[in-house]
């Protein structure tokens, strides 16, 4: 959830648009949306493929129903960029464990990585190669853990290297993804953030839910599994190709990324009291909420019959209590919630970390603001994953005073 909340004081009947500066994903190749954080860049200036083989960074997103990874790179001839995934939640191949079994697809196979060890435990990989072309791009999986060093694999499609995404597979693949799993594109114009770029529904990978953490690797190889020096995180390591089965874990260091959430998520800290908050998704509503701290004396709810400790204050210029626990009170409005700090009835000591799953909103977002009797305000909450510019808020049909309050827990103020 983000923290980024601010209650407006209206002087006059009006109406709010928070512009979304943060655009929707968009599948093309070109990961340079501001939604992606960048979890590792690659820092070592190794180049032993030579520069028509490069990678950058990986670039990250998740909203509790996708993943999105983009990969700035470039490749040529039959070399591999594999993106290796480590899900909290699921038991694939430990760290040291080989990576590629004779009888699987491409690089996965006899004769690729069926001696390559890594630093973490994997679970599911993607392996990107041009296929010796200036065309298309294409795409094999793999799955880990059941039995064997690779459980399953299979070649998921193909689409060009202009950025034009596919989406893959056009069927089930069985025990490895279903049908329509990956958004893939790659732009091969060696721009700016310009590269590999997927998007992977979390409903469609076995064995793994939305709150599960994720860990990343990615690495150039040869089709013979020749391992190159180039992958990311790249650490400290400053050495020549890693050549035929290559062990990641003997180097010095982490080779993985930080454990990241695949949902948004924020931690309340503190002690007990109101937080002003509001939700980064479309058609949230207190079920969000109340699945990682309690929220009592809401119909639908538990312990419905207790005193509230949630309020909305919308344009109706009073707080009040959202209708049911299950029923969405309109994007771009805050909520005030009270959080215990003890173990009663199911309440937890704070630190909390809430988290909602959803799509926030695809363009900007609109609210009614009240426009009433003096000194009543209108909670508005940052309705979408990222930061906003408070310079971006529109008014229409009135006017807003000059100023935002923040609400500053420990001081029990308004700054």
């Amino acid at each position: 959830m983000s923290f980024k909340k601010f209650i407006i004081p209206i002087i006059m009947l009006a109406i709010v648009g928070i512009n979304n500066t943060n655009a929707q994903i968009t599948i093309d190749g070109t990961s340079n949306e501001t939604n992606y954080s960048t979890l590792a860049t690659y820092t070592s200036g190794n180049d032993g493929f030579g520069s028509n083989n490069n990678i950058d960074e990986i670039n990250y997103y998740a909203d509790g129903s996708y993943i999105y990874v983009g990969i700035p790179a470039d490749l040529d001839g039959n070399n591999n960029v594999v993106l290796w995934f480590n899900f909290s939640g699921y038991s694939g191949n430990a760290k040291g464990a080989v990576v590629g079994e004779a009888g699987h697809q491409g690089v996965f196979g006899s004769g690729g990585l069926d001696g390559a060890k890594l630093d973490f435990e994997v679970d599911y990989a993607f392996a990107f190669n041009e296929g010796n072309g200036t065309s298309n791009i294409y795409v094999d999986a793999a799955r880990y853990g059941s039995s064997g060093n690779v459980y399953t694999s299979g070649y998921l499609g193909t689409t060009n290297q202009s950025g034009t995404s596919a989406t893959l597979p056009s069927t089930d693949i069985s025990n490895l993804y279903d049908a329509n799993a990956l958004v893939l594109a790659y732009n091969n114009g060696g721009g700016s953030k310009q590269g590999i770029e997927i998007r992977l529904d979390i409903s469609k990978i076995s064995g793994v839910d939305n709150a599960n953490t994720v860990q990343l690797f990615a690495a150039i190889y040869g089709s013979t599994g020749y391992a190159s020096n180039e992958f990311i995180p790249s650490g400290s390591y400053t050495g020549g190709n890693l050549e035929f089965d290559a062990d990641i874990g003997t180097l010095t260091g982490d080779y993985f990324t930080s454990a990241t959430a695949m949902q948004h998520s924020r931690q309340v800290t503190g002690d007990a009291g109101w937080r002003l908050l509001s939700l980064p998704i479309t058609g949230g509503d207190v079920s969000d909420v109340s699945d990682d701290s309690p929220v009592q004396g809401i119909a639908g709810g538990s312990n419905t019959g207790s005193p509230s400790n949630f309020y909305i204050y919308d344009s109706d210029g009073a707080w009040e209590e959202p209708s049911n626990a299950t029923t969405a009170w309109g994007d771009g409005y805050g909520f005030a919630m009270y959080f215990y700090n003890n173990t009663s009835n199911g309440s937890s000591t704070l630190p909390v970390t809430l988290d909602a799953s959803g799509s926030e909103p695809s363009s900007n977002v609109t609210v009614n603001l009240y426009g009433g009797a003096a000194n009543r305000f209108t909670l508005v909450g940052n309705p979408f994953a990222s930061n906003i510019n408070t310079n971006s808020i529109t008014v229409s049909g009135g006017s807003i005073q000059n100023n935002i309050s923040f609400w500053n827990d420990a001081g029990s103020t308004y700054s």
